[in-house]
């Protein structure tokens, strides 16, 4: 067969073959979209969106310091009101911070304290050294009265040491255990208050 047929049936054979790459190369930018979408999913389940009542809308985008291993005691004289640490701390132009794997200790009158931990969190400072912190994710709550509460999304006053949660959330302290959909925990008074789906079991 002479030089120029067999280029020409090259050329044939490869425009033969263009379909075929084609559906190749298209089948693989599905796999890869599968495969972002796969990622990302895996990656948002690690960073739980804030979604409760009253999330403040209006802070500040404007970082001014990012911190790994973040620690800060905040002190009243000598005496230690709370302690805060966290992976990692962005802090912003009006102060409020963005936390990550966060835990959180407020002390009481004679020194023992509350503590509560999670994968994320917000914390907005308050007047007289005050704060509300929103915490998102796995969110434990500890108590200095051996009441133990957990949920995935709560909001946290220091003002009057209470903490709200808009989902499911389960509790336990000595022979009393439950959950609902909604509560309210009055942490000094060890007074947890349920609203909706309402479950309470006693034991031994």
């Amino acid at each position: 067969m002479p030089e120029t047929d067999k280029k020409q049936l090259k050329r044939f054979e490869f425009r033969a073959s263009l379909p075929k790459y084609f559906r190749l190369a298209a089948v693989g930018a599905l796999v890869l979209t599968v495969l972002m979408v796969v990622i990302g999913f895996y990656r948002s389940r690690n960073n739980p969106e804030f979604r409760m009542k009253g999330f403040p809308t209006t802070l500040s985008k404007d970082v001014i310091a990012e911190i790994n291993g973040y620690e800060r005691r905040e002190t009243e004289g000598n005496v230690v009101k709370y302690y805060i640490k966290a992976d990692k701390a962005i802090t912003f132009t009006d102060n409020h911070q963005e936390l990550e794997n966060v835990y959180l200790q407020v002390f009481g009158p004679e020194g023992n304290y509350d503590q509560i931990t999670a994968a994320k969190a917000v914390y907005v400072p308050e007047e007289e050294k005050n704060f509300t912190a929103y915490f998102a994710g796995n969110v434990q709550i500890d108590t200095r009265d051996r009441l133990k509460v957990k949920t995935e999304q709560i909001t946290y006053k220091k003002a009057d040491e209470t903490a709200a949660a808009d989902e499911q959330i389960a509790f336990e302290r000595e022979s009393v255990k439950g959950r609902a959909t909604t509560a309210l925990v009055h942490i000094p008074q060890k007074l947890v208050e349920l609203f909706k789906n309402v479950e309470i079991e006693t034991f031994q």
